[in-house]
């Protein structure tokens, strides 16, 4: 050790003492590393989401966490109340969307939630066999809201009458 030391110093150099000590030591980096596969790759870790009338395997709610209450509400709206603050928070805009859920002790409640770009907003899927709660309002108000952030109508003039002679612009 003292000879790789005193090389170090009389040469002035740490990467010689990296590269003496490289050459004793295998790297970890060479190794190749395990075959690890993601269980969401195996089709046989997968479980169902909820069964459907017609015996299919399907969601139908969704956990969302806001702040500190868990809510069930259903995909459709939960999906779109996730995308419609993703794109108010891109904005730095803020909105509110009251919605029909369901609380943890089971009753139907109407939740109004606050959208900024501090939100703090969490969905989960469950396996839930409650029914999809209308949220058929809010739905659409967040579907046109999403579709104005996302792709805004070109500004028109006020007046749409221009007039003959740049003169009488009064500029």
């Amino acid at each position: 050790m003292d000879a790789i030391k005193g090389n170090s110093f009389r040469n002035g150099s740490l990467i010689e003492l990296a590269d003496q000590t490289s050459r004793r030591t295998p790297s970890i980096l060479s190794a190749a590393p395990p075959d690890h596969t993601s269980h969401r790759d195996d089709p046989t870790m997968r479980k169902p989401l909820g069964k459907s009338a017609s015996g299919t395997y399907r969601e139908h709610m969704k956990h969302v966490t806001f702040g500190d209450k868990s809510l069930l509400i259903g995909d459709q709206a939960t999906d779109l109340l996730l995308e419609y603050a993703s794109l108010l928070a891109t904005e730095s805009k803020a909105d509110t969307v009251t919605l029909r859920a369901i609380s943890p002790d089971g009753n139907e409640t109407e939740a109004t939630f606050l959208l900024d770009s501090g939100v703090a907003l969490i969905a989960e899927t469950t396996i839930s066999s409650l029914p999809d709660l209308d949220n058929a309002d809010a739905v659409a108000y967040m579907q046109e809201r999403i579709m104005l952030l996302s792709s805004p109508p070109p500004v028109r003039p006020h007046d749409e009458t221009m007039p003959e002679n740049y003169e009488d612009l009064n500029l």
